[in-house]
């Protein structure tokens, strides 16, 4: 009889906490679903940005965030065909105030960014200071020197359209 007292004890945290899991999904389901309907009701290309940021932002519960476009080599009467790039479109941090500037940047391995978007591979990183060696790309620790701010862990989400083609990424 003791043991069955016991395992029922045992069994109302996991209940519970199962339970919890199943709220959060939901909610964060639902969130999406938000997300999805403005996508489709708004027309305003920044504001589709700032919020796929935002949401992105709520759900991995980031302090911080950028936004990343790929640009396929489009033509340039300079330059003829230009390679693909990163546009750093746009940043989002609760913590501290700083200038932003849009500007892009070559897209390649050697940033998580370029990374993720080139193999459409989510990067999870649970110190930013501490990438293993093996890794092809690096952490650029500029920002956090500039603002005063200090990356902790890290998570960089390729955006994918319904074909599967990489648009960019959230950092």
């Amino acid at each position: 009889m003791a043991r069955t007292k016991k395992s029922r004890r045992q069994s109302v945290p996991r209940a519970r906490k199962t339970a919890l899991r199943a709220t959060k999904a939901t909610r964060e389901l639902e969130e999406l679903n938000r997300v999805g309907i403005a996508l489709s009701e708004t027309r305003d290309v920044e504001q589709l940005l700032d919020l796929i940021l935002k949401k992105a932002r709520e759900i991995t519960a980031a302090d911080a965030g950028s936004l990343y476009l790929v640009e396929r080599g489009g033509a340039s009467a300079e330059e003829g065909l230009r390679d693909p790039q990163l546009r750093f479109k746009l940043t989002q941090n609760d913590s501290v105030q700083f200038p932003f500037s849009e500007h892009t940047l070559p897209l390649t391995e050697n940033s998580m960014a370029g990374h993720s978007a080139l193999h459409g591979q989510v990067i999870e990183l649970a110190d930013a200071y501490r990438i293993p060696k093996a890794r092809p790309f690096h952490f650029n620790a500029e920002f956090d020197q500039q603002a005063g701010y200090h990356t902790r862990s890290l998570i960089t989400l390729p955006m994918k359209n319904g074909k599967g083609e990489v648009l960019g990424c959230c950092s």
